[in-house]
């Protein structure tokens, strides 16, 4: 995949060079550091700033996953695989359209 050469392009860097700008996409443990990648601090006796660090992104975590869920609870077709299917439809812009509307309806219900 080129999703990280497509993160690296974002961030105005080069894949290989240096960090011109601190931006990371903050993932959950399941996934491996990388340069554009950070995830939770482990292990049990952490020092106090990396709890801290923790304890703050773990509610930010969970109001993107209410974000995520209120997308598939507005338009339920984005949960299910059968009417995603990859390469055979567009489903990127099925998914983008469908935040952009969420977007409109969370404006528009204020």
């Amino acid at each position: 995949s080129q999703l990280l050469h497509q993160m690296a392009q974002h961030m105005g860097q080069q894949p290989n060079g240096p960090r011109q700008r601190g931006l990371v996409l903050f993932a959950d443990q399941g996934y491996a550091l990388h340069r554009f990648v950070q995830t939770p601090y482990r292990g049990n006796n952490l020092p106090q700033i990396e709890a801290d660090f923790n304890h703050v992104m773990s509610g930010l975590r969970v109001s993107v996953e209410w974000g995520f869920g209120r997308i598939a609870s507005l338009f339920a077709f984005c949960k299910f695989e059968k009417n995603l299917k990859v390469l055979l439809s567009p489903v990127g812009k099925y998914y983008r359209c469908a935040v952009l509307l969420t977007n409109c309806h969370s404006c528009l219900r204020r």
